[in-house]
Formats: C-alpha cells, structure tokens, sequence
C-alpha cells in the first residue's frame, strides 16, 4: 500500500509537469517541490491533506477486501478456516440440528462459547484441533467439555476425516540466558535502576511468548531479539532452555531443534511446575 508521502509525491510531480499550473503558481519545472514551496503554503497543505485522504481510502479497501477474503475462507466447507470457526461456535451443553448448525435456545445463551483459544492444523486423512478456555489464561477444557467437543466435531467434519481433539496447559518453557547489561540503566537482577526493581528481560519474554499466535511456533532468534530490545541490555545469549509439554509429559532440551519449536498445547507459557527464567549476569 502507498504512503502519504508517495501519494503526495505523485500528486506534487504531475502539477509540475502541467505547464497551467507552473504558471499559476509560479512553480519551476527543473527544481524540486520541497525547495520552493514551504510547508506551510496553502497548495502544499491542500495537496497533503488529499494524499492522506486516499491512503485512508486505499487502507480501507485493503481491510475490507481481506475481511471479504477472510469470511470466504471461513464460510468454504472443509477449509482450515471453515473448521476454525466451526470450533469457535461450539456452545456447551447444545445440540445442533441436522445441519450441524446451533438454533432456538442455543443462540441465546451466549455464556455457552466456552472455546476462546482454537488452532486447527492438517494432518494425514483429517486434522488436529487445539483449543483452550479463558480469557485471559489458556485453561484447558474439563473432561467433560473435552467429550462434548469432541463429539461436535465429529458430528460436523467430513466423512472420512480423521479428527483429533486436544485440550491441554500450556506447554512451559524454562530458560537461562546471559545478559550484558549496562550497570547505569540495570541492576544485577535485570531490573530497571529507576523504576521500583521491574523486571524488564522477565517482561520481554513473557511478552514475546504472548506475541506468538495460538498454535504457532517459539523461534528462539525472535526471542533473543526482544530481549536485546531491552532498555539496558547489551548483549544476550541463550545459556540452554528446555520446553515441557503437558500433552505426553514430554521434556524438550533447546538443542534438539535448531531454531522453531511448535507448541504441542497450542500456547507457551514462562514458569511454573516445570520452568522459569534465570539470568546470569555477565558483568559480574
């Protein structure tokens, strides 16, 4: 999509190639816009204001015709996106009609959509489904919101197709980094000097691992990259990580993938039972 200044770029060039409107305003032909008309010249605010006006324009097409896609997408039986929102309908306690659609009392009770995390992915013959409740948290689904689940989806798939339902605690990742850091702007414990001890590398990671798309992949390049964002942060290496994974009680040592890890839960989480974040300070 162009920008305003590329707008105004064009709009700016063909009035000096109009011979009228050189005239008009006096303007030179073999002399850029900028270096005779000020910034605050009537013409130039005018010109301006249009250039911003059919961005506006342009970046409102471009939404629209992706949420058209989009809705495409999910309204194609059978595609990824069609499944996804499937999921995303699924109302608790429910039965569907003949069509696999929710009507009557269903529709009313919208406390009923308990799924508000879901990642559909294909696999061979069918597809996988991951899915959590919360929020604000990633609680798996209960045994029994689990069977109901399950059997919607089965009810609403494909003949033919292999579905598989997972719902589990987000998979934890344990770290250990190296951290250069500027003694004037962190203390030793990767907290900012000023601003009552907050723990910025601990908030930098939790933020990134809250960045990653439910279903999606921790990428250890991306997350040494926030942290280097850091105020105070010189340098940062990754000392070793593992990630723990509820779904098989699983434990996976940072050296047995080379750069992406994808979430076996659906979302990572720093910390708990099986994880944490520990930083060695290099200056020491």
């Amino acid at each position: 999509m162009r920008t305003t200044e590329e707008i105004k770029k064009q709009m700016t060039d063909a009035v000096l190639a109009n011979s009228t409107l050189r005239d008009a305003f006096g303007l030179d032909q073999n002399q850029e816009w900028d270096t005779q008309v000020s910034s605050v010249n009537i013409l130039n605010l005018i010109i301006y204001i249009v250039a911003m006006a059919i961005r506006t324009l342009e970046w409102l097409h471009d939404q629209f015709r992706a949420e058209v896609e989009e809705r495409i997408a999910a309204a194609f039986p059978g595609t990824i996106s069609w499944y996804w929102n499937k999921v995303m309908q699924f109302r608790y306690g429910y039965d569907v009609n003949q069509y696999g659609v929710y009507e009557g009392a269903a529709l009313e009770h919208p406390e009923a959509l308990i799924i508000t995390h879901c990642a559909v992915m294909e696999q061979d013959n069918g597809i996988i489904v991951k899915v959590n409740k919360g929020t604000d948290t990633y609680e798996p689904l209960t045994a029994s919101e689990q069977e109901a689940l399950e059997a919607y989806v089965n009810t609403i798939k494909f003949a033919g197709t292999v579905a598989t339902v997972y719902s589990f605690d987000p998979d934890e990742i344990r770290l250990k980094l190296n951290i250069w850091r500027n003694p004037m702007v962190l203390d030793e414990n990767m907290c900012l000097r000023d601003t009552n001890s907050t723990p910025v590398v601990e908030n930098a990671v939790v933020a990134y691992l809250n960045s990653i798309a439910y279903g999606g992949t921790f990428n250890k390049t991306k997350l040494i990259d926030a942290v280097q964002q850091v105020e105070g942060v010189i340098d940062v290496t990754i000392r070793s990580g593992s990630i723990y994974c509820h779904q098989d009680q699983s434990s996976h040592n940072f050296n047995s993938f080379v750069q992406n890890f994808t979430s076996y839960a659906g979302h990572f989480t720093l910390g708990g039972t099986h994880g944490g974040l520990t930083c060695y300070d290099q200056n020491s």
